[in-house]
């Protein structure tokens, strides 16, 4: 820890003392030691190596190390007061330092390149109050940004730090400024789970309707992370319970098909529509029903969702939970008054045919037993007189279906009762010599 934040504070000073050095190529002057002290080393003027330019920022090398600073290799710099590695610069003691600060915070541009980060920018996001509030004493810009667009106030709240917030918001920053994909300190902040820096942000005008990266709203932030806290802040602060955000999935539908049910339950509260659809036409309904959830389930249901509703599949919410076999959900649904589906109608007449067949001969029987795996059913069924060899509904033979869907254990019972492996499919196709076969039975 102690290693990176003398690390920070060394690349800091370091990038401080190259601006420094490009004030000293437009004027000639000096660093000594505070009036009350002799200066230990006489400080000389510094003269612009031939090579170097004003408008050549990079060709400026600095190196600081022993209280000096020394640029290109030329004569050193003596700056008195130097703080101990690892401290933060004192405005009113650290010499050449923080007058390298001030330097900086006066001359930026409203943007940095490379790798080089506004000074503002890095000393918000390791905390440095101290440093921070003399930058901003100095005129720094307060909206100078890093490589990715992000000012101090988009890395006070990434780094979730509530006091710098405060400082830079009370010291003017832009609450509404956006990084390069469109995100806002309060995107950041709603999505990294910092209340505190929400309401610092809205409190001082943070637009809650901006559309920040994938055409999110802080609001998707919050409702992604399942924060059900920064969700009532912002719904209480105007935020708008049906935005919609990526593939046109309103904010219900992220916290429905993750299973917040607490949050389901503020967005719903706060007016939600219930029934609001995605681009393919589904509704938060269909979503806890497809992720098994039933509490959330039972809220939407609670909430007047429209149970029978069809997305562009015409599939319902029953549909769903009939298909991943959810019973839990299926019983909601249809003592909530849903009405019964040909998915359902399916599952019951499949359930029929397994408990209580009522001709072992008909092939649907012994079809339903392979498909669902019950081999003890399937070996009933044998017995009973079905016939094992012969085509099913759509020309294949039994073995067919679990050589393609790769089940050999149902391959085994078959031939075991007495499933013929060279039998013919109705496209003359043995169970070897099917193009679909993928699985070795034997």
């Amino acid at each position: 820890m102690f290693k990176e934040i003398r690390g920070q504070r060394k690349s800091l000073r370091l990038a401080a003392a190259a601006w420094v050095a490009v004030i000293l190529l437009m004027a000639t002057w000096g660093c000594g030691a505070p009036e009350d002290e002799p200066s230990p080393t006489a400080t000389k003027p510094y003269q612009e190596p031939a090579a170097a330019s004003q408008n050549s920022k990079s060709s400026v090398q600095v190196h600081i190390g022993d209280g000096t600073i020394r640029i290109n290799d030329g004569e050193a710099i003596q700056c008195a007061g130097r703080p101990e590695r690892g401290q933060l610069a004192d405005p009113d003691s650290d010499g050449c330092v923080i007058d390298a600060l001030k330097a900086m915070a006066g001359s930026l541009n409203e943007s940095t390149t490379g790798r080089q980060n506004h000074p503002l920018y890095e000393a918000a996001i390791h905390g440095d109050v101290q440093t921070v509030k003399s930058l901003i004493q100095a005129g720094a810009n307060l909206n100078g940004r890093n490589q990715h667009d992000e000012t101090a106030l988009h890395g006070a709240a990434r780094t979730g730090r509530l006091e710098m917030a405060m400082i830079l918001v009370e010291a003017g920053s832009n609450v509404n400024a956006t990084t390069i994909s469109g995100d806002t300190a309060l995107h950041i902040a709603a999505g990294r789970g910092v209340p505190g820096i929400v309401r610092v942000l809205v409190d001082a005008g943070a637009d809650v309707t901006a559309v920040g990266a994938f055409e999110n709203t802080a609001l998707h932030e919050a409702v992604k992370e399942g924060d059900t806290e920064i969700v009532r802040i912002l719904v209480d602060v105007g935020a708008d319970p049906d935005s919609v955000g990526f593939q046109d999935k309103p904010a219900l539908h992220m916290a429905a098909a993750r299973g917040y049910s607490e949050v389901v339950q503020v967005l719903a509260r706060a007016g939600a529509d219930v029934n609001a659809r995605d681009d393919q036409g589904r509704t938060a309904l269909h979503e806890a029903a497809r992720g098994g959830l039933p509490e959330v389930v039972r809220i939407l249901v609670g909430s007047a969702a429209n149970i029978d509703a069809r997305d562009r599949r015409n599939e319902t919410a029953l549909d769903e939970a009939v298909s991943k076999g959810n019973q839990e959900i299926v019983q909601i649904l249809v003592d909530a008054g849903a009405k019964s589906t040909e998915k359902m109608a399916d599952q019951a007449a499949i359930s029929q045919v397994r408990t209580q067949p009522d001709d072992p001969s008909d092939p649907f029987a012994l079809e339903v037993a392979i498909m669902t795996g019950d081999a003890e059913m399937v070996r009933n069924l044998v017995e009973a007189g079905a016939d094992v060899n012969a085509l099913d509904p759509f020309g294949d033979t039994v073995l067919s279906f679990p050589i393609d869907t790769g089940r050999t254990e149902m391959v085994r019972v078959l031939v075991d009762v007495g499933a013929d492996v060279n039998a013919v499919d109705v496209f003359g196709n043995t169970p070897s010599t099917r193009p679909s076969t993928w699985v070795t039975w034997r």
